[in-house]
């Protein structure tokens, strides 16, 4: 129903098909109709829709075939994407003909291995994303500083905008943070940290 209007109607910049259960059949329909537009999206929004591993695979295997197709802004908050799913996030990340500019990742069950690909993805880009959001993902001060550890390579590509809101960042993992944001290259503009541990 959605295929001709998401389309063909040029005057479309944002999608929200967030809190409906999106299965790999349901994502090929959808990723068809967005790759085969005039122009891509600015903004895809799809949050708590029960998007695991092998849903995001559908999705990036059919914007990678067109790339320029790809939206400045996704979110996947309320997933279950996981480490494996971080991995294919990272080859988006790092792929020179996808603009992505923000990214939400809110709740996703990531631990220390998909935020090291995150990152270290982050680390290898052109620019710096303008705004990332890995909150609510359990993340522990060793993770943040694994995490930051490996951006702290290339600080000019630190996201503008940092959420790391509820997770369980204590004093140390704030500590980490503040060494590695001190930088004069960091383009840091806002960062998020409610609901941490550290208070």
């Amino acid at each position: 129903i959605l295929d001709p209007f998401l389309k063909y109607n040029d005057k479309l910049f944002s999608f929200d098909g967030s809190s409906n259960r999106i299965r790999t059949t349901e994502m090929n329909i959808l990723m068809f109709a967005l790759t085969r537009r005039r122009w891509p999206l600015r903004t895809l929004q799809l949050d708590h829709c029960g998007i695991d591993l092998e849903v995001l695979i559908e999705m990036i295997k059919l914007l990678n075939e067109k790339p320029k197709m790809t939206p400045r802004n996704i979110s996947l908050a309320f997933n279950d994407i996981g480490d494996k799913g971080c991995y294919c996030i990272a080859e988006m990340l790092i792929d020179p003909k996808i603009h992505l500019e923000e990214l939400k990742l809110t709740s996703n069950s990531i631990g220390k291995q998909g935020l090291q690909f995150i990152a270290a993805a982050l680390s290898a880009r052109s620019s710096a994303l303008e705004r990332l959001d890995i909150g609510s993902n359990s993340m522990t001060d060793e993770d943040l500083a694994a995490f930051m550890g490996i951006l702290s390579t290339t600080p000019a590509l630190i996201p503008n905008k940092l959420s790391f809101e509820h997770n369980r960042i204590g004093v140390y993992g704030v500590s980490v943070l503040g060494i590695v944001l001190a930088s004069r290259d960091t383009p840091l503009e806002m960062l998020h940290l409610g609901r941490s541990n550290f208070g």
